[in-house]
């Protein structure tokens, strides 16, 4: 007696191509000619690579197009230095003020002179100067002004940059008034008898004595001098 065994060759080869048939009790399908490729949705073998989709939800299934949106945001650019020098400057005119021509000989005088000069060297270099190079580099890398940087910092420290804000319109209020006298005493310094040398101006008292054109003066305490009434 001849066995079959089963999914035999013979049982294969009685299918036709791309189409199924039972042999021998199980389920064959139609093995594809060399070739061919094999339909969508489905494996090399020739079974659905989606086997949880039925025929009729895959016919009446409509694929949805799906478009995503990617939205671009930029921020706006800050301005830079254009050059070196200009920065260079900036932070010397920032650093130099009036109060280290006008005030520092007289600060230096009261306290000690000569002597003042050295705590005043040692807090410079431990205090004063990493306090402003560290304001520097803050503001280079963050390019915020004093207000918003404290806020990305440290939103809790934001009052230091509304205290640094006032602090730079008080000193900017009495600064104009000093760079105003000195605006003054330049243009006077052009006219062709200087006023502080006379005391035959609008502004001058009883008092004041021109101790310079006269031979024989008396000074007496309450006597002042032309540049003293000019001045104050």
């Amino acid at each position: 007696m001849e066995t079959t065994p089963l999914n035999s060759q013979k049982v294969l080869s009685a299918c036709k191509d791309r189409e199924d048939c039972q042999g021998n009790g199980v389920l064959q399908k139609g093995v594809p000619t060399p070739g061919d490729r094999p339909e969508p949705g489905q494996m090399s073998n020739g079974y659905s690579a989606d086997p949880s989709t039925s025929a009729d939800e895959a016919t009446h299934s409509i694929p949805t197009a799906t478009t995503t949106l990617v939205a671009e945001i930029r921020q706006g650019e800050r301005e830079t230095w254009g050059k070196k020098m200009d920065f260079l400057l900036s932070v010397i005119g920032y650093a130099v003020d009036l109060g280290n021509i006008w005030r520092f000989p007289y600060i230096c005088y009261q306290n000690g002179g000569g002597a003042f000069l050295l705590p005043y060297t040692i807090m410079a270099i431990f205090g004063g100067i990493p306090l402003f190079y560290m304001e520097l580099a803050l503001g280079q890398y963050h390019r915020n002004g004093c207000i918003s940087i404290w806020r990305k910092i440290c939103p809790i420290f934001k009052g230091i940059g509304y205290a640094i804000c006032i602090i730079a319109f008080y000193i900017a209020s009495y600064y104009n008034t000093i760079i105003a006298w000195a605006l003054y005493y330049l243009i006077s310094s052009f006219t062709d008898r200087l006023p502080w040398t006379s005391c035959q101006n609008s502004w001058n008292t009883g008092n004041c004595t021109d101790y310079f054109s006269q031979d024989n003066v008396t000074w007496t305490l309450h006597s002042t001098s032309p540049a003293e009434e000019f001045y104050l």
